[in-house]
């Protein structure tokens, strides 16, 4: 989260942009990338219940998005982060490859249906971004 607070400040000081998204994309990582993260950070977050770790295995790709909301009188930034994100069959298979035929798989209700979440929250950056 750290680079994401110093993102906003960055874009807010230097640009002036009050909003933005930060993009988190598994396949960034590219297919060996993914699997190594697979199997190094995400199923041990869900194997072991890892509070810090078991909601970014479950989501897996998301975008951040930020407004500043405003500054206080000692420059700190105020700032409203949001996450949405859908989390379906074809983002579980992500494993095996990224592709429309996953899309397939997916539905919208059911045992094993889309799940949606939306995650809001204000954070007061302090001056120096510590």
């Amino acid at each position: 989260m750290n680079h994401v607070r110093e993102e906003t400040l960055k874009n807010w000081r230097e640009k002036g942009e009050g909003t933005g998204s930060i993009p988190f994309k598994l396949a960034d990582k590219g297919f060996w990338g993914s699997k190594w993260r697979l199997v190094s950070e995400d199923l041990p977050a869900i194997v072991t219940g890892d509070e810090a770790k078991l909601g970014e295995a479950f989501m897996g790709s998301y975008n951040l998005d930020y407004e500043v909301k405003g500054t206080d009188s000692d420059g700190s930034v105020i700032v409203q982060y949001s996450i949405s994100n859908t989390t379906s069959k074809a983002s579980l298979m992500h494993y095996v490859g990224y592709g429309d035929w996953l899309e397939a798989f997916n539905s919208d209700s059911g045992p094993g249906g889309n799940v949606s979440q939306n995650v809001v929250w204000t954070e007061k950056i302090p001056p120096h971004g510590k």
